[in-house]
């Protein structure tokens, strides 16, 4: 886990190559199937973001993760796992002191991370295989459906980048659209 300074209000947190430890109760799986054409992603690789963006008055906050599992048999299947109900309290988020943080991936912002992960511009760099939604912590008033859609979108970056360095610019334009 590394921190990017992204400049005034703009607070990020990225893991490359593997995930924070933030499962949950999983409830239902969402699954969509898109064509993939033979990407370079060939290798298993794991990607997660977590951010804070503050534009006054309001503080916006999401953490996704995802691991990308290639199989040049298939399509590629995207599944987003809820939560079940909420799971251990984030107490080291960048939202910390301002909101109350879970672990978890509420029910109602499951279409707002496929939104996401098919308006990205990132998803025809993926061949067959699986991405996995299944890491998330959202604050009970600062996670809104424009920030989950931005974080899914800067999580499909960074599995496409591995453990390449991060296009700071690139991932702070993803990440402040909503604004």
């Amino acid at each position: 886990m590394r921190e990017i300074d992204l400049g005034r209000w703009v607070y990020v947190r990225i893991w490359q190559g593997e995930l924070p430890n933030l499962r949950y109760p999983e409830g239902r799986a969402i699954e969509t199937v898109v064509d993939a054409p033979s990407g370079p992603m060939t290798q298993p690789w794991c990607a997660a973001v977590d951010t804070k963006i503050i534009r006054e008055p309001l503080a916006r906050y999401a953490l996704l993760g995802a691991c990308f599992r290639p199989d040049p048999r298939t399509s590629l299947r995207i599944r987003i796992v809820e939560s079940a109900g909420d799971g251990v309290r984030f107490t080291n988020s960048l939202s910390r002191g301002h909101d109350d943080i879970h672990a978890g991936l509420r029910p109602v912002m499951v279409d707002d991370v496929l939104q996401g992960v098919l308006s990205s511009l990132e998803l025809p760099k993926f061949g067959g295989g699986e991405i996995r939604f299944d890491c998330a912590a959202n604050g009970r008033n600062s996670t809104a459906p424009m920030t989950v859609r931005t974080v899914a979108r800067a999580v499909l970056l960074l599995l496409t980048l591995r453990d390449e360095p991060v296009p700071e610019e690139q991932l702070r334009t993803i990440l402040t659209a909503w604004s």
